[in-house]
C-alpha cells in the first residue's frame, strides 16, 4: 500500500506504509498430516480405506512434561479436512504449529455422537477414552469407527507427519449358497441376535504405525498380527443386547428384492450384503458392531430362543421342495417347505463368535443335503426333518399247496 503526502516543495512516498502488510508465515510450521487407512471394505461413505478416505477427522495432541512426568494437553478435538483429492489433511481454517518438543497425536472419524459419548483425555491426558461408544440400533445408520495415534520426537523439515488409521469395531456380511439340488431357497433378510451394543474403548499410547494389507499393494500382505492397537472394555452403564437386521435389496437400494438360491453341485456364494463383492464394495447392510465374544444359542424344545441370553442369526426365508432336480425349481408344481404358508419367516440358527477389532467376518449358510435347516425360533423344532422310512416287509402268507400230476 502506497501512501503520497503533499507539501509546497516536494511530493513524498512513504514507502514504508507497506510495513502493515500481513506477513504470510512459513507453512512448515504448522501441523499437517498424510493420512493412511488400513484395510477394511468400505460401506458407503461410511466406510475407509486407502481407496476411500474420510473427508476430515479430528485430533489431540499432548505434549510431555519433563522427565517421565507426564504430560499436558497441546490441543483437544481440532477438525483436519482433506485437501482436495490428496492423502494431506489440514486444519480447518487455522493453524497449530509445531512445539519445540516431541508431541504425540490422537486421530479418530465417527467416535462422536451428538455429545452423547465423544473422546476424553485421561486423568493424566495419556491418551484419549471413548466411555460408552453405542453402535445403532439401525444398521444402515452404522458407521466405521476409526482411530490413530503418531509419536513424533521432532518436527519434521515439511511440517507434515503421516498417521495410519485402525477400525476399532468388527465389520460383518453374509452370504449364502445351496448345496442341496432338491432344494431351493429365497432370502428376503437377517439377523444377528443378542449382541452388545456399548463399550469403552481406549486408545493406544504408542503409534499405530505398523500397517495392515491395503487394497491395490501386496507390500504388507494379510498380516493382521498389530504390534498397537485400542482396547475395548465394559462399559460404565449397562450394555444392552440388541438384535441387528439387514434387508437384502437390489443394486440400486429398492425395497423388495429377495435372493433366489437354486440348488446346485458345484455352487457359489451369493452375498446378501455386497452391491458388488468382486471390487469390494459394500452397501448399507454391512453391519459394523462391537468386538466381543459370544456364546451360541442351545435350542431346547418347546423353547423360544427370544428367551434366552445367547447368539443366534435369524434367516428370514422360503424353503422348497425341489421335484425334479433336472429340470430345477418351477414355481407352479413344488412344494413349499418352510414356512407354512406362503410367506418369508425366520430360522433360526445358532453361532458363537470372537469378534475383534479391525477384521470382517463373513457369515456363509450353507444349505446341504443332510442339514436341517435351522431351528424354528418360537419352539426350537427343526425346520426340514429328513424323511425317514422304517420299513417292515409282509410275511409271505402260505397259500394253498396242490399237486400237479405229469402227463
Amino acid at each position: 500500500m502506497k501512501k503520497v503526502l503533499l507539501g509546497t516543495l516536494a511530493v513524498l512516498t512513504l514507502a514504508a506504509c507497506s510495513k502493515d502488510e500481513v506477513v504470510q508465515q512459513n507453512p512448515n510450521d504448522a501441523i499437517s498430516f498424510t493420512a493412511t487407512t488400513g484395510k477394511a471394505i468400505s460401506r458407503a461413505a461410511d466406510g475407509y480405506c486407502n481407496n476411500d478416505m474420510p473427508d476430515n477427522f479430528q485430533v489431540w495432541a499432548n505434549v510431555p512434561v519433563g522427565s517421565g512426568s507426564g504430560y499436558k494437553p497441546y490441543f483437544s478435538g481440532d477438525q483436519f479436512d482433506r485437501d482436495g483429492s490428496t492423502k494431506n489433511y489440514l486444519n480447518n481454517g487455522e493453524y497449530r504449529y509445531w512445539p519445540n518438543s516431541a508431541i504425540n497425536f490422537f486421530a479418530c472419524k465417527n467416535a462422536s455422537k451428538a455429545s452423547a459419548f465423544e473422546p476424553e483425555w485421561k486423568s493424566d491426558y495419556s491418551t484419549l477414552v471413548v466411555e460408552d461408544f453405542t453402535v445403532e440400533d439401525d444398521v444402515d445408520k452404522q458407521v466405521d469407527f476409526i482411530y490413530a495415534v503418531q509419536n513424533v520426537a521432532a518436527k519434521p523439515d515439511d511440517g507434515q507427519t503421516t498417521i495410519n488409521f485402525r477400525h476399532a469395531l468388527s465389520q460383518i456380511e453374509f452370504q449364502a449358497r445351496n448345496e442341496n439340488t432338491k432344494l431351493y431357497v429365497e432370502i428376503s433378510g437377517v439377523s444377528v441376535c443378542k449382541v452388545k451394543n456399548r463399550g469403552t474403548f481406549t486408545f493406544p499410547e504408542t503409534s499405530t504405525e505398523d500397517k495392515v494389507g491395503q487394497h491395490n499393494s501386496g507390500s504388507y500382505g494379510d498380516d493382521v498380527s498389530l504390534k498397537v492397537h485400542g482396547e475395548w472394555s465394559d462399559p460404565t452403564t449397562p450394555a444392552d443386547i440388541k438384535t441387528y437386521s439387514i434387508t437384502t435389496r437390489k443394486d440400486d437400494d429398492s425395497d423388495g428384492e429377495v435372493k433366489k438360491i437354486a440348488g446346485n453341485n458345484t455352487p457359489t456364494n451369493i452375498s446378501l450384503t455386497a452391491t458388488d463383492p468382486s471390487s469390494q464394495e459394500y452397501n448399507k447392510n454391512t453391519m459394523y458392531l462391537l468386538p466381543q465374544t459370544l456364546t451360541a444359542w442351545a435350542p431346547s424344545a418347546g423353547h423360544k430362543a427370544e428367551d434366552q441370553d445367547n447368539a443366534y442369526f435369524l434367516v428370514k426365508c422360503k424353503i422348497f421342495n425341489v421335484a425334479n432336480p433336472a429340470t430345477g425349481y418351477q414355481q407352479a408344481t413344488d412344494v413349499l417347505l418352510w414356512p407354512a404358508t406362503d410367506t418369508y419367516a425366520d430360522v433360526a440358527i445358532p453361532f458363537s463368535a470372537t469378534w475383534e477389532a479391525g477384521k470382517r467376518y463373513v457369515y456363509t449358510f450353507v444349505f446341504t443335503d443332510k442339514g436341517n435347516g435351522g431351528y424354528d425360533p418360537d419352539n426350537s423344532k427343526d425346520v426340514l426333518v429328513p424323511i425317514k422310512l422304517d420299513v417292515t416287509v409282509d410275511d409271505f402268507v402260505k397259500g394253498a399247496d396242490k399237486d400237479v400230476n405229469m402227463e
